[in-house]
């Protein structure tokens, strides 16, 4: 039996098609549904119409190639919307797929399921909305936290001035005491690791088979802050590997990688395909 999965996320929706355990496809639109929510918390009413035409696409999508279950599950962008239930709603009306609206918590779980598959290690998720950090020990969390700050969301506060992004992420994160990786294996999953993995790897066509498993320096990571911070949007448009949909936002999500790395202690990160799509199809059990 074939099931659809669809995340709805702060900077795009995804749509996976499920079977026997295991990924027979990803696919993707760029939505950008946090566009323009971080100062008032409202959904905006032409993000949303962009959300519920991909979402709409999925579904005729995942019908024509016989899912029999469709699941749809959404992050930070709508949990933290003053309309996020509105939002919901209006889905459901509209399309007739209901939302599952998780907590920080539900999405950094499957965010580390999806990656580590039951291993140990440190799971690093940074979103459109919000960024997940989850340290997992003998199959259980022994950390987590979900800050309410993503590629996204950051370029609406600070734009593209990297020492300003830098301010809001250090105020973001004073407060919060990661514990150190020591030897743990770490992880980077969504938009911004895979886009910096496709970079690194010069990919003219974009492969996860390539991105998967790509091994970025910190400091590496760094560089690309700097300079897709520096560079015009035209100029990282042209870069090879860039997603173009990306290129404003990049930056800003480069900076919010490098600093979660840095806080613990890791000299660099392991990209993996493998994310929360596949960490929700086993959270529940599917």
């Amino acid at each position: 039996m074939k099931t659809a999965i669809i995340d709805i996320g702060s900077n795009s929706v995804r749509l996976m098609l499920w079977q026997g355990g295991k990924t027979l496809y990803k696919t993707i639109q760029t939505t950008r549904l946090a566009e323009g929510s971080a100062s008032n918390k409202i959904l905006q009413e032409e993000a949303m119409q962009r959300t519920l035409n991909a979402l709409s696409h999925f579904k005729n999508r995942a019908l024509d190639e016989g899912a029999s279950l469709i699941y749809a599950f959404a992050t930070e962008a709508v949990r933290s919307a003053k309309n996020g239930l509105q939002f919901c709603k209006f889905i459901y009306d509209s399309v007739g797929i209901k939302i599952d609206l998780l907590s920080g918590e539900t999405e950094a779980k499957i965010g580390s399921i999806g990656a580590l598959n039951g291993g140990d290690g440190v799971v690093i998720d940074v979103g459109g909305a919000s960024s997940e950090v989850i340290f997992c020990v003998n199959n259980q969390i022994t950390f987590l936290h979900s800050l309410p700050l993503g590629a996204v969301r950051v370029n609406d506060i600070a734009g593209r001035e990297l020492k300003k992004i830098f301010s809001v992420i250090d105020e973001s994160v004073a407060n919060v005491n990661y514990p150190n990786c020591n030897n743990l294996p770490v992880y980077a999953i969504g938009g911004t690791a895979t886009t910096l993995a496709s970079v690194y790897n010069r990919l003219i066509e974009y492969d996860a088979k390539i991105t998967h498993g790509t091994k970025l320096l910190s400091k590496e990571v760094l560089k690309y802050a700097q300079s897709f911070t520096k560079l015009s949007i035209e100029q990282i448009k042209s870069v090879i590997g860039m997603d173009k949909k990306r290129a404003d936002v990049i930056g800003g999500g480069a900076a919010i990688l490098y600093k979660l790395l840095t806080k613990i202690g890791a000299n660099g990160v392991t990209v993996s395909e493998a994310d929360n799509l596949e960490g929700y199809a086993i959270y529940k059990r599917l």
